[in-house]
């Protein structure tokens, strides 16, 4: 039986976009030689969903709509000696939306690690002022005890009990004397009046100085279209979000860092003796997941290696991967 060689497509693109950083937008609707386009920045959140950072002059900051439809491009690269080779270019189309400002904190932290820019804390900081705060609910004060009735005197059996005396029919039955009429209302003042200009916008996101502030903004997935080595095809929503990273991914990246800084004539070696050729010196491990790792060996040659199965665990890669660079001498 031959071992699954490596994950399925669509978990390879959620995997890839993890890591992925975003580049440019471009929003629809537009003639195409004048369509709104530029550079942005931003990630992807747990979700699979991209997430952008707009700042004040940059695309999509002074949309009025609720949904726009645009065009993201992630970009995927590995670090070889100080020099960012691309991976792969993920397209996602879908629908942005502003942010909702409760959840403004969360999805800055989501991307981070991808996006690492102060105006992340800007955007924040600016949603969380817009946010009304929560006033506590005051301590209910304890009721007071409650003070028995004093005993009622029972009525002597030998008195007759008084009757009520029926209201003669002669007489009108009293009505309540209606309430004074109501004085009408004084206008409002100028200043609680709501105008046009109070009302909630997207140009309301400014921080307390009146600067307009950066905003945050998340794609509804509808097609990805996925460039990655030597494949290329679309996605369309339900598979793309149906998947999930490699759940290896975290350890993955660290042990693949921890080979390229220190290990790396030792990956050559093992990859001449797998080959039996020499590799040349300009080796790099450029993927690493839980069904095995691919290695770099020079322009347009990429060269995958198997594990006999699928890791189940960090300490089980680490494992598999020492196999590879500590190969058994004949």
């Amino acid at each position: 039986m031959h071992p699954v060689e490596a994950p399925p497509i669509a978990e390879r693109i959620r995997t890839l976009a993890a890591v992925a950083a975003a580049t440019h937008v471009s929003v629809a609707g537009a003639p195409h030689s004048g369509a709104p386009s530029g550079a942005t920045r931003g990630g992807v959140d747990a979700a699979g969903r991209p997430v952008l950072l707009v700042k004040p002059g940059e695309v999509l900051y002074g949309v009025a709509a609720d949904e726009v439809v645009v065009t993201v491009d992630l970009v995927v690269t590995r670090d070889t000696g100080g020099k960012d080779s691309p991976r792969g270019l993920l397209k996602i189309q879908g629908w942005a939306q502003p942010v909702p400002d409760d959840e403004a904190r969360a999805t800055a932290v989501s991307i981070a690690d991808r996006c690492p820019d102060h105006d992340l804390l800007a955007a924040v900081d600016a949603a969380e002022r817009r946010t009304p705060p929560t006033q506590p609910a005051p301590p209910t004060q304890p009721a007071p005890p409650t003070q028995p009735a004093p005993p009622t005197q029972p009525v002597p059996t030998t008195q007759p009990v008084p009757t009520t005396q029926p209201v003669p029919t002669t007489q009108p039955v009293p009505t309540r004397t209606p309430p004074p009429p109501t004085q009408p209302m004084l206008p409002a003042s100028p200043a609680s009046s709501t105008s046009p200009a109070s009302s909630a916008s997207p140009a309301s996101s400014a921080s307390p100085d009146g600067v307009a502030a950066p905003r945050l903004f998340r794609v509804d997935v509808a097609q990805v279209v996925y460039l990655t080595g030597q494949e290329s095809g679309v996605l369309d929503a339900e598979n793309y979000l149906d998947a999930s990273p490699d759940p290896l991914l975290d350890a993955a990246e660290r042990i693949l860092r921890h080979v390229n800084e220190w290990h790396r004539g030792q990956l050559a070696r093992a990859v001449g003796h797998l080959l039996g050729e020499p590799a040349g010196a300009d080796v790099w491990l450029w993927e690493l997941d839980r069904y095995g790792a691919t290695v770099w060996s020079g322009p347009d040659r990429l060269i995958r290696l198997p594990w006999p199965s699928p890791s189940a665990d960090a300490a089980e890669l680490e494992h598999a991967l020492s196999c590879v660079l500590c190969p058994r001498e004949p």
